[in-house]
């Protein structure tokens, strides 16, 4: 809570230097005028979906899930302003998110595992985006409550927050693949399948379906958003080394023109890629089964894609990486010291070029 509110505090403190005339309409500004998905998700509040052009755009938001948009229209319908509220109501998100998530760790590997996967979860460069007025808290959140039910047997708890997860990013359907790996260890262990454990592998996949009817009673196809992606961003489904290849053949090109896209969206971008797959290798043997199935596929969706610029922000929803990085150092206070001095200095660094508006996205 106290991390969420300096990140807060500091955003708001460099918008007023740069707008003290606007107070809180600073937030509008910026964000409205940002890469950043922040006013969309605030369109999608106000107006909803549709094809009728109510708001620039409109027909292409199908791409951005539902359920953030919807959290937020209450309190929009109140005359509440938009940005403000969505990241207070992130900030206690993401407060939540951490203590889920020192509860999981701590029922496997006790309290000094648990604080210090906290601990990097907050210093994980780009952190800020949770409280940030976009759905990466809401996803956290989600994933962890659905981690939690899952592994002390709440599978009806566990469903629903798959069902809401599917319904709030495009990885929520892969909640299902760490439910069937983790019952199916349960059923391995001598246990006999029962009826309710239908409910945290169906879901992801109701949450799902849900979506893609969206998609099909707005445009008549169930996979609209697939094409929309496509058709106007070119992105899809890729390889990982497909996306380090093409990133690398940018940086290349970028450095004769924009040293600083060069670097935050090439070499950063290929450095993060590269460093999720350490971590996970580094704690393999450690991390359960379910759980790195999971990174592994979470990890080859999200950074298998034909346009990559949000690296760093798509991996902060990765939930295990920060067990993954407690795990690997954890046998020597100088691994795990220097962990954090080089999160610490990430962070920090990535921090001040999104403040500046650097090309962070």
């Amino acid at each position: 809570m106290l991390f969420g509110l300096l990140v807060l505090a500091a955003v708001l403190f460099s918008l007023l230097l740069r707008f003290p005339e606007l107070g809180l309409g600073a937030l509008d500004r910026y964000f409205d005028g940002s890469v950043l998905d922040a006013r969309h998700y605030r369109d999608l509040a106000r107006w909803g979906y549709g094809t009728q052009e109510t708001f620039p755009e409109q027909a292409l938001m199908i791409v951005y899930f539902p359920l953030f948009p919807l959290l937020m229209r209450p309190f929009v319908s109140m005359g509440l302003p938009f940005y403000p509220t969505a990241m207070l109501v992130n900030l206690l998100l993401f407060s939540s998110g951490a203590r889920l998530l020192f509860r999981v760790v701590f029922r496997r590997w006790g309290r000094r595992i648990a604080a210090y996967s906290v601990l990097f979860l907050v210093l994980t460069p780009g952190s800020f985006f949770f409280v940030l007025p976009m759905s990466e808290a809401l996803f956290l959140f989600l994933c962890l409550v659905f981690l939690d039910a899952l592994e002390s047997r709440r599978f009806g708890l566990a469903g629903a927050a798959g069902a809401l997860a599917a319904l709030t990013r495009t990885p929520g359907p892969l909640l299902s693949l760490l439910a069937l790996a983790a019952l199916f260890g349960i059923w391995r262990q001598g246990e006999r399948p029962r009826l309710r454990w239908i409910l945290p592998v169906a879901g992801p996949a109701a949450g799902t379906a849900g979506y893609l009817a969206l998609n099909f009673a707005i445009y008549g196809h169930p996979f609209q958003f697939l094409l929309f992606q496509r058709q106007h961003w070119q992105n899809g489904p890729g390889l990982f080394w497909q996306t380090l290849d093409y990133l690398w053949r940018y940086t290349g090109l970028w450095w004769q023109s924009n040293r600083a896209m060069a670097l935050w969206y090439g070499i950063w971008q290929i450095g993060v890629v590269l460093l999720q797959l350490i971590l996970l290798a580094a704690a393999a043997k450690r991390l359960p089964a379910p759980w790195l199935l999971y990174a592994l596929a979470y990890f080859g969706v999200v950074n298998g894609a034909a346009w990559l610029l949000s690296a760093s922000r798509y991996s902060i929803c990765l939930i295990i990486l920060p067990a993954a990085l407690a795990l690997a150092a954890e046998k020597h206070l100088w691994a795990l010291r220097t962990a954090f001095l080089l999160l610490l200095a990430g962070w920090l660094a990535f921090f001040a070029v999104f403040l500046s508006g650097g090309p962070v996205c």
